[in-house]
């Protein structure tokens, strides 16, 4: 498995598309209430960890479950931990459990490459 991360609007998907050579047909898009990915890659990990927590969820076991099913290839995910600390109680919680799931993430990824400025870095 891959794990794309970056910030927002820094071309992880530009390359995760180039570089596969995927169409975005092929990609689960997070963020519009559904919780079960059905397709091998996910973009917008750290929404699907928001449904996740909408739902009543725990995000760590999802996690787990996602990435031990080995059904997935690549997962593209926006960091989300840096900044001002938010007021709102449900997106610190939604912050810190994102972080913690794309911990789980990494570890199990045979790859982590993080997009900057359109730049991948291979971090492991």
């Amino acid at each position: 498995m891959v794990f794309i991360i970056g910030g927002a609007f820094q071309g992880k998907l530009d390359f995760v598309l180039k570089e596969y050579n995927i169409a975005k047909n092929d990609i689960f898009f997070a963020g519009k209430g559904e919780i079960l990915p059905d397709r091998e890659i996910i973009c917008g990990f750290h929404m699907l960890v928001k449904d996740w927590l909408i739902n009543g969820l725990d995000p760590i076991n999802e996690t787990i479950r996602l990435i031990e099913n080995g059904n997935i290839n690549i997962i593209i995910s926006d960091e989300i931990g840096g900044g001002i600390v938010p007021v709102d109680a449900f997106e610190r919680k939604w912050r810190e459990e994102t972080g913690k799931c794309s911990c789980a993430v990494a570890k199990k990824a045979g790859r982590v490459i993080r997009i900057y400025a359109g730049i991948p870095q291979v971090i492991k």
